[in-house]
């Protein structure tokens, strides 16, 4: 079955339609101006999803983890997406796994922390040099 499309005006300014040109110049996968800009404004939907809200806060979830969400839930292995989050939360929290992330990037602080302060200290006895 072939879906019916609909057509739009849109319009953008002489330099941005020689951009989008010259860009399919060098991609030719997309065909047209036309399945570019649609392919283009879809990416955009998605990368601005909002996955879960809770009042101040909201998580932006990546396509690929979404599509696997959702196959799974699709599957049977849960019963909704929002279940499916909550047991990998779950899961990595009994594990350890959520603990350990948060180790490794305390370490990362430190370390951090502990080069700038290094890096202090040798400017600090460089000044002392200096006219």
């Amino acid at each position: 079955m072939v879906e019916k499309t609909t057509k739009i005006t849109l319009r953008i300014s002489e330099e941005e339609l020689n951009e989008i040109d010259d860009f399919l110049e060098r991609n030719p996968q997309y065909g047209s101006r036309s399945e570019f800009l649609r392919h283009s404004a879809l990416n955009f939907i998605n990368s601005q999803r909002i996955f879960l809200v809770n009042d101040d806060d909201a998580i932006h979830v990546a396509k690929r983890f979404e599509n696997f969400f959702k196959m799974a839930v699709d599957k049977g292995y849960f019963t909704s997406i929002e279940s499916a989050i909550n047991e990998v939360i779950e899961s990595a929290i009994t594990d350890g796994t959520l603990l350990k992330m948060i180790n490794s990037k305390k370490g990362s602080l430190k370390n951090l922390e502990r080069a700038i302060k290094d890096e202090s200290e040798v400017d600090s006895e460089y000044d002392k040099y200096r006219f």
